[in-house]
């Protein structure tokens, strides 16, 4: 992991860590959700816009980030993401219903396939 990055976690609090602008690609996030996830369990926000992060690293982060229940808001905006990759990121919201999920400014032009995404998560839950 780049040490910017891992500087960023670990003084970051446990109520946000902003790794926004970093150019972070996806071969980088199961590092990255690692150090999150052992130094800063306890975190509500996490900010990742403005990077590189493709379906694949939502996929990733989708996986990694599965049993954090603290988390309240997971900021994606302006990376690379595609309809499939905001699927991934959603079935955050079958065991998070608080969770909010940023994703304007990806590669989805149309806002109504994310509110009916979201909308089926929420069903999956219930």
């Amino acid at each position: 992991m780049r040490k910017e990055i891992q500087e960023k976690i670990q003084k970051a609090s446990d109520h946000q860590i902003d790794l926004g602008q970093l150019d972070i690609e996806d071969n980088e996030l199961n590092d990255i959700t690692r150090e999150i996830l052992s130094s800063r369990p306890k975190v509500q926000q996490i900010l990742f816009s403005h990077n590189k992060i493709t379906d694949l690293g939502a996929s990733i982060l989708a996986k990694e980030f599965a049993n954090l229940q603290t988390l309240t808001l997971l900021d994606l905006q302006f990376n690379q993401l595609t309809l499939k990759g905001a699927e991934h990121i959603f079935q955050l919201k079958k065991k998070n219903n608080v969770l909010q999920i940023a994703l304007a400014g990806n590669f989805i032009h149309d806002a109504s396939q994310l509110d009916n995404l979201e909308k089926s998560m929420t069903l999956a839950r219930g």
